[in-house]
């Protein structure tokens, strides 16, 4: 089959843990293309690119490729013993049994991006056919009447869910039965967040709209005419990472916003770890704010391309592009590039001790939280 130009999409998971020069050690699944990685008490499952779903039931010691092994594997949602794996093409398989066996769902012809689940209720964000839904865990679907946008995030406020699309925000009060456009109804929408009662939105070239109202309203902010590639709420400071541009910084719910100093980067990756704001990006690797934003160090991690970031504890990891997993044990204020040096690593998942890294070679693991 002829392939798509479907978007890549990537795991990001934010928990780790380590220590300078980790000894890491190649474990399988090898030989291919880690898209997403999930934990399930102490097995490990990792879907790749066509070769499926695989599984660890010994915290990476030993694999075994599941029934589920001719396919791309884009996202992997876990759910006491239920695993959910969002395909290109072939759209959502589901393993009752803790992902020994699987079954391809209803859902059996759409490339499904993102997924997300609440109680008995699973939505699926596809590629050009917006969201289905699933009332029943999965075993039968039913398009939503959000049935011609390419989703790329969700976001839940109390009982309202809201989808960011490529034509705008639409949200459902209902579980996802009935799907409604908001004001918000053009404009590619990159990422959501959720801040006290706002809903904060970035978009590809407009900056970031607010609304106050559970999403029946959205209201632009200062900040336009800008890409916003990544959002982050720490308190009462509102992050925006922007394409050239920096990160932006707003006090108060977007109706002002101050250019900080790491004012002519494209940040596309920001995480709040207790006092210091972290920033990746691209080409530059890490900077780190302690002061809300004011000034920023460029870390010891720099002139590389961050991919990831993710802290646990007092330690602080990167993934890079081509050249592994980086930790910092001070806060950032010195970094250490680990024995895993040369991959792209495309996503990271902890399971105290072990440490897993997602790459196009399979899956590195170091086993007792990075000493050795």
């Amino acid at each position: 089959m002829k392939a798509k130009n479907i978007p890549t999409i990537f795991v990001f998971y934010f928990l780790l843990l380590g220590v300078c020069q980790a000894q890491w050690m190649p474990i399988g699944p090898v030989g291919g293309t880690v898209r997403a990685l999930g934990i399930l008490s102490s097995n490990v499952y990792a879907g790749t690119e066509d070769g499926g779903v695989f599984i660890s039931t010994d915290n990476g010691a030993a694999w075994t490729q599941t029934s589920l092994n001719n396919q791309n594997v884009y996202s992997i949602v876990i759910d006491g013993s239920n695993i959910y794996a969002g395909t290109q093409y072939n759209g959502v398989f589901i393993s009752a049994n803790g992902g020994l066996t699987w079954s391809q769902t209803e859902l059996d012809n759409q490339s499904v991006l993102s997924i997300t689940k609440i109680g008995p209720y699973v939505f699926a964000g596809t590629y050009s056919f917006g969201i289905y839904l699933s009332t029943n865990n999965g075993q039968t679907w039913a398009k939503t009447s959000l049935n011609s946008s390419n989703v790329s995030s969700f976001v839940i406020n109390g009982t309202s869910i809201f989808a960011g699309t490529s034509n705008g925000v639409y949200f459902s009060t209902d579980y996802g039965q009935n799907w409604s456009l908001t004001s918000f109804n053009g404009g590619s929408v990159l990422s959501l967040a959720i801040g006290g009662s706002n809903i904060f939105a970035g978009t590809r070239n407009y900056g970031v709209f607010i609304s106050s109202n559970n999403g029946q309203t959205w209201v632009k902010t200062a900040l336009g005419n800008v890409q916003v590639n990544s959002l982050t709420v720490s308190g009462e400071s509102l992050y925006a990472g922007t394409q050239q541009a920096g990160v932006y910084l707003s006090t108060n719910t977007g109706q002002n916003w101050i250019q900080l100093s790491l004012n002519n980067q494209s940040v596309f990756s920001l995480v709040a770890a207790g006092p210091n704001i972290f920033a990746g990006t691209w080409g530059l690797g890490l900077f780190v704010s302690s002061n809300s934003g004011q000034t920023w160090t460029q870390l010891q991690l720099s002139c590389q391309t961050v991919t990831s970031l993710a802290s646990s504890n007092t330690n602080i990891f990167a993934g890079s592009s081509g050249r592994g997993v980086y930790i910092s044990t001070n806060s950032g204020l010195s970094w250490t590039q680990t024995s895993l040096n040369n991959e792209t690593v495309q996503s990271i998942a902890a399971n105290s001790p072990n440490i897993f890294a997602g790459t196009y070679n399979g899956v590195q693991v170091s086993t007792n939280n990075g000493q050795s």
